[in-house]
């Protein structure tokens, strides 16, 4: 048969009997239909399945760099301290009057300062009304005042008094105006040893006063974290006129 005709349904077959004869025996085969062996040469290749459109992940967002001192303008120094200098200043694009403390790196050699690394990240774990904020963090290009290095600065919220300067300047506080200034103090140093937070520089100087009559604790330079492990720390903490008479003069071994 050709190709493409179907196959014939039976086919007749001769078998010996028992008797010697030959007996015709019918065998029945299916027909079955084939069709032309496809020509792979020419087979155009099976397509894939279309995959389905995934959505388009989304962009992470860079983190903004730091930003440089040029942001903002400094109107003047309000403060000098062991660890750098306080200027007063103003954010160029928003207005805004802020603090810039400079940290001081003339002594270190390598790396940054122990107490700068330790006052900016207990800053940023402290929130509290009677606390100062840390904003952020600037820098500023090298110059040859700081040996071709760069500055860093921390960006705080301003307050226009400190409690030192006001008593230097003559003023004089009502009882309830000392009432209302201790029971805030009292609370910022609360909240710090709530949180195992040891200041250890409390005196006039590090508490600023605002115009609205709000206190805040300021310069977390010498202040650390403790635990309750008894461990010995240092004596030689708080500025020396200020100590008290077992850390200025402390007991023989």
């Amino acid at each position: 048969a050709a190709p493409h005709e179907p196959a014939p349904l039976h086919k007749q077959s001769s078998l010996p009997s028992h008797d010697g004869r030959h007996a015709r025996r019918v065998i029945y085969i299916r027909a079955r239909r084939r069709s032309p062996a496809p020509n792979r040469s020419t087979a155009s290749p099976r397509a894939a399945p279309p995959r389905p459109s995934a959505a388009p992940r989304p962009r992470r967002r860079p983190r903004p760099p730091l930003l440089l001192l040029q942001v903002f303008e400094k109107v003047e120094q309000v403060g000098e301290g062991t660890y750098g200098q306080v200027y007063k200043a103003r954010n160029k694009e928003t207005g805004e009057i802020v603090a810039l403390k400079r940290v001081r790196m003339d002594n270190e050699r390598e790396g940054f300062p122990i107490t700068a690394i330790r006052e900016i990240k207990i800053l940023k774990i402290l929130n509290h009304k009677n606390i100062v904020c840390l904003k952020e963090i600037v820098t500023s290009k090298a110059s040859e005042y700081n040996h071709g290095k760069g500055s860093i600065y921390m960006v705080m919220e301003f307050a226009d008094h400190d409690l030192c300067g006001l008593t230097d300047a003559g003023i004089r506080f009502t009882e309830a105006q000392i009432k209302c200034y201790m029971k805030q103090l009292l609370e910022g140093l609360a909240y710090c040893h709530k949180n195992r937070i040891l200041h250890r520089d409390i005196k006039g100087s590090n508490l600023l006063i605002t115009n609205e009559g709000q206190l805040k604790l300021a310069d977390f330079g010498l202040a650390r974290p403790f635990d309750d492990n008894n461990r010995a720390y240092t004596n030689r903490v708080i500025t020396l006129w200020y100590r008290c008479a077992p850390t200025a003069r402390p007991p023989a071994p």
